[in-house]
């Protein structure tokens, strides 16, 4: 990496007596801002935003604990200059959260954002934008419970999305969309189609909850005739502030305790789950 001609400033040169592999990655993540010129660093922001994405190309091949300590010395270094935080924050943001992220990876980006969103001399409109990424990649994570937020049922009651007090020992399938969307009706149907899916829902091995993130109206219970009747619906006016939905239909996959395990799947990755769990049924029995 040292011999780019074309690099914003020198890249570490890997001592020779490090074999290859994680080793000499591991020194390329350690050092690689070494000899960046803080000062003056982001009078080219197009020049920082190749050397964080070459910086992030190392990421892969480096050990997890020293990317996310170089991280964290990187962000030491540049919250001295708040503007320049604010800027680097945006930066990460597209890198690794945005919608065509070149290295899609909440956890990376989230140390950025709450770095900056904590910075006191941050804009305070930046600070909330930040806090509330924040708290969706928080909630939207594997491992995350579901928070306790109200949802209303089709019927017009009201339950919390946490409540547990039905004892179902599946698992549950989070279905987020819009009812009258016609691309999300046309998934649903094949969803509603595939014999592999019935029979689970059928034996109570998944429960589809379909949730619609938004305020229930009267479009909106309208549309239900679009969703089988055999699945739970609700209306979740929360949602977005609470799950990443950026891609809609979107599927999560949580567990008898309300404990996210999936993340961000298709419903035609479901469907094709849903066929290997019963193949596999299939071949136990």
């Amino acid at each position: 990496m040292n011999l780019h001609a074309d690099s914003y400033f020198p890249y570490p040169a890997v001592p020779e007596s490090l074999p290859v592999g994680r080793a000499r990655a591991n020194y390329i993540v350690e050092h690689f801002w070494d000899h960046c010129p803080w000062k003056s660093a982001f009078s080219s922001h197009k020049k920082m935003e190749n050397a964080l994405r070459e910086y992030a190309e190392i990421f892969p091949l480096a050990a997890a604990d020293t990317v996310f300590a170089s991280i964290d010395n990187l962000i030491d270094k540049v919250s001295k200059r708040p503007k320049d935080l604010v800027e680097l924050t945006r930066m990460a943001e597209a890198l690794f959260y945005a919608d065509s992220a070149y290295f899609p990876n909440e956890e990376i980006y989230a140390r950025f954002a709450t770095a900056a969103s904590k910075h006191k001399k941050t804009p305070a409109a930046d600070r909330e934008r930040l806090k509330r990424q924040i708290q969706v990649i928080n909630h939207s994570k594997e491992g995350a419970a579901l928070p306790a937020i109200p949802m209303t049922l089709a019927d017009g009651s009201t339950i919390m999305l946490n409540d547990t007090t039905d004892a179902y020992s599946g698992e549950y399938i989070l279905i987020f969309d819009i009812p009258d969307s016609p691309d999300g009706r046309m998934e649903r149907l094949f969803l509603q189609a595939n014999a592999s899916a019935s029979a689970l829902i059928e034996s109570e091995w998944i429960k589809p909850i379909f949730i619609y993130p938004g305020t229930p109206d009267q479009s909106w219970w309208k549309a239900l005739e679009n969703v089988p009747q055999k699945w739970i619906v609700a209306a979740l006016p929360q949602a977005f502030d609470y799950f990443d939905l950026r891609h809609l239909p979107n599927v999560y996959i949580v567990d008898s305790n309300k404990v996210i395990t999936r993340t961000n799947l298709t419903i035609p990755f479901m469907i094709q789950t849903c066929e290997e769990i019963m193949n596999q049924i299939r071949r136990e029995q």
